[in-house]
């Protein structure tokens, strides 16, 4: 049986506080996901997860921001979400429907060429 193996590259822009309600900065997290395609969408729904929470915490602990308490969660929210929308997989959509309770909302994003 061949092994089918795709990598997934998604990037976002997203606006931290660091404090005070005023100051706040822009971030842009790139993360690639490496998943099996023929696995079981609840495989590759946490594959996706774990690597994108891992970026997201990276992300906001290595830096100078402060983040508040939500800025980790709001991150790997919206890159699953995208991964989601970028993979299109009917089962593995479900999936997320079923895990979060909501749709993933349509939306351009930026590709790697």
């Amino acid at each position: 049986m061949k092994n089918l193996i795709k990598s997934l590259a998604i990037a976002t822009l997203l606006a931290a506080a660091t404090g005070t309600a005023q100051a706040q900065a822009d971030k842009t997290i790139s993360v690639e996901v490496t998943y099996n395609p023929n696995a079981p969408a609840s495989e590759i729904y946490s594959t996706i997860d774990l690597v994108i929470k891992r970026a997201c915490q990276k992300a906001y602990y290595s830096s100078v921001i402060v983040p508040r308490n939500n800025a980790i969660d709001d991150c790997r929210a919206e890159l699953v979400e995208q991964a989601i929308n970028k993979i299109q997989m009917p089962a593995l959509t479900a999936y997320f429907e079923q895990e979060t309770g909501r749709k993933p909302h349509t939306m351009t994003m930026a590709r790697n060429r």
